[in-house]
């Protein structure tokens, strides 16, 4: 009876071996392509797959249900700069150090782009955000890069460039590439869902069908008055939002389906997120930059990689600081040392090997997410928030002078009813969060660049008050 014991507890640990070795056995050979779908402002609960609605977006919805969609994402900071610029390099904003309208992001800083192209990709990067401008070191790592600024003609007159012109570009960089482009990373930087709001009418009359939550009184759109002076009609806020989103997935639908016929599509590894999302309101803000409440903390996040359709779940909590060493480790390049963030590859997808991952992953790990606001952007000054830590269960935020504000998720999702001071959750998350903040504190400035007149006038057209 030893004997059999002995040899069914050998036969299970050669089991447990060979379980481990094909968990961490990479996946695949062959390296991919990669198009990285940045649609600014865009709020995690904005999509249809969020709200059961496909109407919302119809075409991004079908997307995410053949890919593998992240239901708990983070961005790193809540006003685009800082989110993109940790983005690329995989570290927080107390490291950039992109605090302002005028930061550059230090060449000394490795971004994803210039170690894909360190391995052989050709990379490209289109933006329609003036905010990450090749002038402040957002190009770094592309062989091209190049802002679009809004025309008149393209853009119906508007103060911001447009998907079309975004896709135009793109299309125009494949054609005049040499005959074989991949492997290639193409970054494309959308503001169709940032003021100013202008859908079409079509889009707008779509998006007034929509049911909105009822726990927030109608936003007139004459709120925008600060942020969008532009806009006139008499309609809620959210309205124009929805429209722009129903616009912008039409026009993303006709690019990638332009790349499918090329054949560009069949071993490309898409991503679509955002940088942050939008305040309506839920604490007495409108916009984005000004606090780090979930409304502008939690993005949508859906990554589809060749080959699987099994529109895989993830919930467990996720930071886009994830995103470059996920990338890198996709396209088998070794990580970068400074990288802050963890590839997401082991639970991507519906494989049995991927499932296993996530349930070991949602059993034992750890999964945090980490937020800063070091300064209110256009005005130069420290932020209220200062920085914010979202676990599992419980959510803390500092708000200064030794204070802070901590939150049960699982009962107050919404944040709207703090935890007491000496509540052991709300002090365990601090320290938590103190901890976090003295490992990453890094006292280098980042350069800066004088504002020009046309870009200041950029800056203010989208919203943002110089």
């Amino acid at each position: 009876m030893r004997r059999r014991l002995t040899l069914w507890i050998s036969g299970a640990g050669v089991v447990l071996c060979v379980l481990a070795l094909w968990l961490l056995v990479p996946l695949g050979s062959k390296r991919p392509n990669f198009i990285f779908l940045m649609i600014d402002t865009l709020r995690a609960d904005a999509p249809g797959w969020a709200r059961d609605d496909p109407r919302r977006s119809p075409f991004l919805t079908q997307l995410a249900a053949r890919a593998t969609r992240f239901t708990r994402a983070y961005s790193p900071s809540s006003w685009t700069a800082p989110a993109v610029a940790s983005l690329l390099t995989s570290r927080y904003q107390s490291q950039h150090a992109i605090r302002r309208f005028d930061s550059i992001l230090a060449e000394a800083e490795v971004t994803l782009p210039e170690a894909l192209r360190q391995a052989g990709y050709h990379t490209a990067g289109f933006t329609t955000n003036i905010l990450t401008a090749p002038a402040l070191g957002y190009g770094q790592g592309f062989e091209v890069y190049d802002y679009l600024a809004p025309a008149t003609a393209a853009d119906g007159g508007q103060s911001k460039g447009r998907a079309a012109s975004l896709h135009a570009r793109a299309l125009s960089w494949f054609d005049a590439a040499p005959a074989t482009t991949e492997p290639f990373f193409l970054y494309l930087h959308y503001l169709d869902v940032h003021v100013p709001l202008h859908p079409s009418p079509a889009a707008l009359d779509a998006a007034r069908q929509l049911a909105r939550p009822r726990d927030i009184a109608g936003i007139d759109a004459s709120r925008l008055a600060q942020i969008d002076p532009v806009t006139q009609a008499a309609c809620d806020v959210r309205d124009l939002y929805a429209g722009e989103l129903i616009d912008l997935d039409r026009e993303i639908e006709a690019f990638l389906r332009t790349l499918e016929q090329r054949g560009l599509l069949r071993n490309t590894v898409i991503v679509l997120v955002s940088d942050h999302g939008e305040e309506f309101l839920e604490h007495g803000e409108l916009g984005h930059g000004l606090t780090l409440f979930d409304e502008v903390l939690r993005v949508p996040l859906v990554i589809s990689i060749p080959g699987d359709t099994s529109g895989a779940v993830v919930n467990r909590i996720t930071s886009t600081i994830d995103l470059a060493p996920t990338i890198l480790d996709l396209s088998g390049v070794e990580p970068t040392v400074s990288f802050e963030g963890s590839s997401l590859r082991r639970i991507l997808g519906g494989g049995l090997r991927a499932s296993i991952w996530r349930v070991l992953d949602g059993t034992w790990g750890d999964s945090k997410a980490y937020a800063e606001l070091l300064e209110i952007c256009w005005t130069n000054q420290p932020a209220h928030q200062h920085a914010a830590l979202i676990t599992d269960a419980v959510k803390v935020l500092d708000v200064g002078d030794h204070e802070s504000l901590a939150y049960d998720l699982t009962v107050d999702p919404r944040e709207q009813r703090p935890l007491a001071a000496a509540d052991s959750r709300a002090v365990a998350a601090r320290a938590d969060l103190d901890a976090r903040r003295g490992k990453l504190t890094n006292l280098a400035a980042s350069p800066t660049r004088q504002i020009d007149p046309e870009t200041r006038e950029r800056m203010r057209a989208i919203g943002y008050g110089l």
